[in-house]
């Protein structure tokens, strides 16, 4: 559930893009203003995660990895 803005501004999109934009917002019966706000959110973590699949991690963060997904294994069955 979102907010309602307390301020607004104007942005310039093409028919097609508001409408596309529109059509999503109305399938979660969310706002365009939070529709826009989670798209934002989904590219910023797009490119985190661009950035991180092209680090190749030292030894120590090897490891630590590698605990953590062991321990996410281990709890999953529960």
């Amino acid at each position: 559930m979102s907010t309602r803005a307390t301020t607004s501004t104007t942005i310039r999109v093409s028919k097609t893009v508001r409408d596309e934009i529109g059509a999503l917002a109305a399938a979660e019966h969310i706002t365009l203003d939070e529709m826009l706000r989670r798209l934002a959110r989904a590219e910023r973590q797009r490119r985190m995660g661009n950035e991180l699949s092209a680090h190749e991690p030292a030894d120590s963060e090897r490891t630590i990895i590698a605990v953590g997904l062991d321990t996410a294994d281990r709890h999953a069955g529960r």
